[in-house]
């Protein structure tokens, strides 16, 4: 998959939880937005700090934070298809 595929992916999952699971609509925008906002967190706050667990070598750290940094930026032109 490439940055726009796992961005698309990743901000639509989050997208559909919370379109399943809200009690209120507060409309499609909304929802999206939270959900590029909830994508980024996880990446800021759950992906990038654990990359250093997993792996020993300091070029496969820096290539996959790279990685997720790329698609950070990628996940700010979801639109819903």
């Amino acid at each position: 998959m490439n940055y726009k595929d796992v961005a698309y992916k990743m901000v639509m999952s989050i997208y559909n939880y919370a379109e399943k699971n809200s009690y209120e609509d507060n409309g499609i925008d909304d929802r999206l937005e939270n959900s590029k906002d909830a994508a980024i967190e996880v990446i800021d706050n759950v992906i990038i700090p654990r990359l250093d667990y997993q792996f020993t070598n300091d070029g496969d750290v820096q290539a996959e934070t790279v990685f997720w940094v790329d698609i950070k930026a990628e996940i700010k032109n979801v639109n819903l298809k």
